[in-house]
């Protein structure tokens, strides 16, 4: 969301479309995936570019390495430890459809590697 850690910025769809191009490309262009890269690319420059406070910057790359790490090409890998989360696997896009209508409407706090009680506002 909007809110960092610290301090409320202001996120768009651009800074998000800007992340998925750029990790198009450098997947596309390599023949390995440079994990490392992706995570400073997205998390240093592409959000990190509008996050000022160094504890902001240091979430924002610490829950992306959740998602930039060669774990997630492994079908049993899980983004949160209660499981609802994970990239489904390759097959028909109707199974994909299904797996994200059924997600909850609101992120939990899990997702992000964060206690389920940072939730309580």
């Amino acid at each position: 969301g909007a809110v960092g850690w610290n301090i409320p910025y202001d996120w768009m769809t651009s800074d998000l479309k800007a992340a998925m191009t750029q990790v198009r490309m450098y997947v596309e262009e390599n023949d390995k995936i440079p994990w490392e890269t992706l995570n400073v690319i997205v998390s240093d420059v592409t959000f990190g570019g509008r996050v000022t406070d160094s504890w902001d910057k240091r979430a924002i790359s610490s829950i992306l390495r959740k998602y930039f790490n060669p774990g997630v090409l492994d079908d049993e890998y899980k983004f949160s430890p209660d499981g609802v989360f994970y990239a489904p696997k390759i097959g028909p896009l109707e199974d994909v459809r299904d797996y994200v209508r059924g997600l909850p409407l609101n992120d939990q706090p899990t997702v992000f590697g964060l206690h389920p009680s940072a939730a309580i506002t």
